[in-house]
Parts: structure tokens; C-alpha cells; sequence
């Protein structure tokens, strides 16, 4: 999928000149490529132009849930899920 990797530098590139710290973009860049891993890893591939904001929406929700909101409640994180969709 060199689409991806050519899509993940572009952004890459704009999001440094953006002046975005250099630990975000590292961070940032860590996180897009593993997501980069899985996409490719799919079977049948995932055409990137098909992907839509929503299912990136709701795999960043995904992640945040399983990595970050361990040990809340499930009632907050499911408000938190509400706000960040609408």
C-alpha cells in the first residue's frame, strides 16, 4: 500500500510544519503507523479511499477506551464516546 506511506508523509510533513512539538509528531507518527500495519495486514486490503470518518473516528474511540480509560466507569466513558461523536 504505498498509497498509505505516501499519504502518511504528506501529513507527517504538514503536521511538523504546523510547529507541533517534536515528541507529538514522534508519538503521532508511532500511532499512524501502526495503524498503517493493520490496515495492510487486512484481508481483502482496505482501499484507503474508501475509509470514512467515521470509522477512523471510531477506531481512535477504540483505542482511547482500551489504552487510556481502564479502570473508569463505563457509564463516563460512554458519555465521553457521545461527545467526541457529535
Amino acid at each position: 500500500m504505498r498509497r498509505w506511506d505516501r499519504l502518511l508523509d504528506s501529513y507527517l510533513e504538514e503536521y511538523r510544519a504546523r510547529g507541533v512539538s517534536p515528541q507529538s509528531v514522534a508519538y503521532t507518527e508511532a500511532r499512524l503507523n501502526r495503524w498503517g500495519r493493520w490496515l495492510k495486514g487486512r484481508r481483502p486490503r482496505i482501499a484507503i479511499e474508501r475509509i470514512d470518518p467515521e470509522m477512523i473516528t471510531r477506531r481512535v474511540a477504540d483505542w482511547i477506551l482500551r489504552h487510556f480509560l481502564r479502570g473508569i466507569h463505563d457509564r463516563t466513558w460512554w458519555i465521553f464516546l457521545q461527545r467526541i461523536s457529535t
